[in-house]
């Protein structure tokens, strides 16, 4: 049997923008219980106030309350998939090789412009530490869930969450993408080592070796 604030959510959802005293009248209750309720569901993060409310003919414009906008659900991954399709069906191993290098840094460049960071300094500024320390950050701005870690022979970038894996399984060459991504953004070339392998929390990742920077 439902609870109560699950028909709340449940008549949100069908109306998509409700106010307090419709909830009232909907569920006969006092506007207090109403509020009680919303303000559970919105600690949840299911629901959310509505900017631009209709005013009421008197006083201040009333509380409109919708589902949360993440909530929605989203069609790009069946867009990027489509839009990979048309762009790789005519193309050969070399020329896909090539598309998914520029689209690597076309992703970086977008990324690292989102925290100010400058790409075309040559060479980059800050040592490796600093470097590697600039790359979670906008990583991890793009929920890659990344961490870096230091080894005798070389640092390892390791990726905790792939924000393509919706499209992976339709298109496995977009991993390669990770790659080119990191290391544009690091100005150092990496190579995998490891992909979606299970950490002791048995949580899948992927590895990157750094490699050492041709001269």
């Amino acid at each position: 049997m439902k609870t109560v604030r699950q028909r709340i959510l449940e008549f949100i959802r069908s109306q998509r923008a409700v106010s307090v005293q419709e909830l009232t009248q909907a569920f006969r209750m006092t506007e207090q219980n109403i509020r009680y309720h919303l303000s559970i569901l919105k600690s949840e993060g299911v629901i959310e106030e509505i900017e631009g409310s209709s005013p009421q003919k008197r006083g201040r414009p009333k509380k409109v309350y919708g589902p949360a906008r993440h909530t929605y659900g989203e069609n790009l991954d069946l867009l990027a998939s489509t839009l990979l399709e048309l762009l790789l069906s005519n193309a050969g191993e070399d020329q896909t090789r090539r598309i998914y290098d520029r689209l690597a840094q076309g992703l970086a460049q977008k990324m690292a412009s989102n925290l100010g960071l400058n790409l075309e300094a040559t060479p980059r500024p800050g040592y490796l530490t600093q470097r590697l320390n600039r790359l979670t950050a906008v990583l991890n701005e793009h929920h890659y869930f990344s961490r870096w870690e230091a080894h005798s022979d070389a640092p390892r970038v390791v990726l905790g969450h792939c924000p393509f894996a919706a499209v992976i399984a339709e298109h496995p060459e977009v991993c390669s993408l990770d790659a080119g991504l990191i290391s544009t953004l690091l100005d150092q070339p990496v190579q995998q080592t490891a992909k979606l392998a299970k950490g002791a929390d048995g949580l899948p990742y992927c590895l990157f070796r750094v490699e050492k920077k041709q001269v």
